[in-house]
């Protein structure tokens, strides 16, 4: 399933300018722009708090309304400002081991797991309900998994991702996730992996379509 995953992947890959990066700190501004917020949205306001504050001593100065500012299009803007100055103190200050970034304000199992894949190169998968949505259905022909599950499959393919690479392997899921496996309408007929998916076996988009409707 992951090979053929990856394999659609190098023609449907969303280009992000977080994904280009290994840095802890623009890795933590990504994700927590990205929380609750479209991708697209994220990026824009990515792109201006990156050109403001371009390391996390600079943005641990700012000034949190002018933070709010640029976080504002995305909803819970002050929220967001105080956590990211938080980080960004923490990071400024020095010292924040690869297992301190865990302590983090705001920085839960997701956020963790995708800064350790994507910075430190290790083979732990980040889920999100996008991948959490994927494996359920795959692996389980459900629309969810449970929080069990969800701990269990985070480094149940460490051998899979030691090989493959774990942040390619979440970056493809990531986007399988919101282009194909929908959670509404998912388009089953593109999916790579549909002949080896038990929710496709077993007829469930179609139970899906008519929800929907």
């Amino acid at each position: 399933m992951t090979e053929a995953v990856l394999g659609w992947h190098k023609d449907n890959a969303r280009k992000f300018p977080w994904r280009e990066s290994s840095d802890v700190y623009r890795v933590l501004v990504a994700e927590k722009l990205l929380q609750q917020t479209r991708a697209d949205q994220a990026e824009r306001a990515y792109l201006e708090v990156i050109a403001r504050w371009p390391d996390p001593c600079s943005l641990s100065r700012a000034s949190p309304r002018e933070l709010e500012r640029v976080l504002k299009p995305l909803g819970f803007y002050r929220f967001r400002s105080r956590e990211l100055i938080g980080i960004a103190r923490a990071l400024c200050r020095g010292g924040v081991s690869e297992e301190g970034i865990r302590s983090l304000k705001g920085v839960g199992d997701y956020v963790y797991a995708a800064v350790l894949a994507s910075c430190f190169g290790k083979p732990i998968l980040a889920i999100d309900t996008n991948v959490a949505r994927v494996l359920a259905r795959a692996l389980h022909g459900r629309e969810s998994l449970t929080r069990q599950e969800a701990r269990r499959y985070a480094t149940a393919f460490s051998p899979i991702l030691e090989e493959l690479g774990p942040r390619r392997v979440l970056y493809a899921l990531l986007d399988l996730g919101s282009a194909v496996c929908k959670r509404i309408n998912p388009r089953c007929g593109e999916c790579p992996a549909s002949g080896l998916c038990n929710y496709y076996q077993l007829g469930a988009p179609a139970s899906a379509s008519s929800k929907a409707r």
